[in-house]
């Protein structure tokens, strides 16, 4: 059985977490920490379950590795309330881990490995930050409440978030719920729900990401950004935004089997924008379902996406080409779209022309 040490506002904590043994499992009362705590050996954290840790001055700082667990840790300066350096890795388990500032992360990750399950992250400028230079990390099964510009931060490609729920991100244009960034994790059965921004932002010539089974709800769903490029798979987007799927100049992905629906404002000209905009020559939408856009189902501008086996029905317009855009369509259903089902906009007249009106 490893050590057992207690730790309280009232010690030395430089001195308790000092002389205890390497593999120690300290007990920390709750209270308030105005110098932090910083883990230099490996050691075991435990919260004593009678209320919050309160931690200033650099929160709880990880240079080596360290197990928290069972702890309600809020940070009250400007610091990550955790932070996990280059030398670190860290495991978290059923922590509550918050934030009272703006500017803060809940969780800042640099290096090593990381293992996060049933954790809450609440408030902060970020819940979980994790940087180029971490080695891997898992996060799984935690919840995300209300940060001020990002849910997750990811820079590292070994990453993988599961069975993650992040609601209410007030980002706005700058924010995401959900930003990556020049790298290749895995998002997988995440639930983001009503964000003021976008739910999953990609950036980066290097980024390309896995995201299946994903469902962004009341907010803009996806962009793909700055050259990116991924695969979205089996996901659900809807609704209380401008699109459900962005993809900018010079990206391409593909698509497939998502359900994206209730997406109702238009981007200004030229770039008219509801369920799917595309400005990518290589990208493909593949058995996807696309419902209920105010404006356009799929809207192409000068390029050519390949779209196949997919249902667009119900939308204002079904699929809207603009300019040189030439979309190679096969076994669509392309229906009951009040505006026409395919239609190419005439500039010379001002005006949207249907060029084909029924099945495809």
């Amino acid at each position: 059985m490893p050590n057992e040490v207690g730790l309280s506002p009232q010690d030395d904590v430089e001195v308790v977490l000092g002389r205890a043994p390497v593999g120690s499992c300290v007990i920390i009362s709750s209270g308030e920490y105005r110098r932090g705590i910083r883990v230099v050996k490996p050691l075991t954290l435990l919260g004593d379950g009678f209320g919050e840790v309160t931690v200033g001055n650099g929160g709880i700082d990880i240079a080596t590795e360290a197990t928290l667990r069972g702890l309600h840790l809020v940070g009250r300066d400007g610091s990550s309330t955790v932070n996990v350096r280059r030398s670190g890795s860290i495991r978290l388990e059923e922590c509550e881990i918050e934030s009272s500032f703006s500017n803060a992360c809940c969780l800042s990750i640099s290096g090593g490995h990381s293992d996060i399950r049933n954790c809450v992250f609440k408030g902060g400028k970020t819940g979980i930050r994790i940087e180029k230079g971490a080695a891997d990390a898992l996060v799984r099964d935690c919840s995300f409440l209300k940060q001020d510009s990002h849910g997750v931060v990811i820079h590292s490609s070994k990453v993988r978030i599961m069975d993650c729920r992040i609601t209410g991100v007030t980002g706005g244009q700058l924010g995401a719920s959900i930003y990556i960034e020049d790298c290749s994790p895995e998002l997988i059965q995440c639930d983001v729900r009503d964000g003021i921004c976008v739910g999953i932002s990609v950036h980066g010539n290097a980024a390309r990401p896995n995201i299946a089974r994903c469902t962004v709800r009341g907010s803009d769903g996806i962009s793909f950004i700055g050259g990116s490029t991924g695969t979205v798979e089996d996901c659900t987007f809807e609704g209380r935004g401008a699109w459900g799927v962005y993809i900018g100049n010079g990206c391409h992905a593909l698509i497939a089997r998502c359900q994206i629906s209730d997406y109702i404002i238009g981007i200004q000209e030229p770039t008219i924008s509801t369920g799917n905009f595309i400005q990518s020559a290589s990208t493909t939408i593949e058995k996807c379902s696309i419902t209920r856009s105010a404006a356009t189902g799929i809207s192409i501008m000068n390029t050519a996406p390949v779209i196949v086996d997919c249902t667009i029905t119900d939308n204002y317009r079904g699929i809207g080409i603009e300019g040189s855009g030439t979309p190679t369509i096969a076994s669509c259903r392309i229906d009951a779209n009040e505006d026409g089902n395919v239609s190419r906009r005439n500039k010379d007249k001002g005006r949207w022309e249907e060029i084909w009106a029924g099945h495809h």
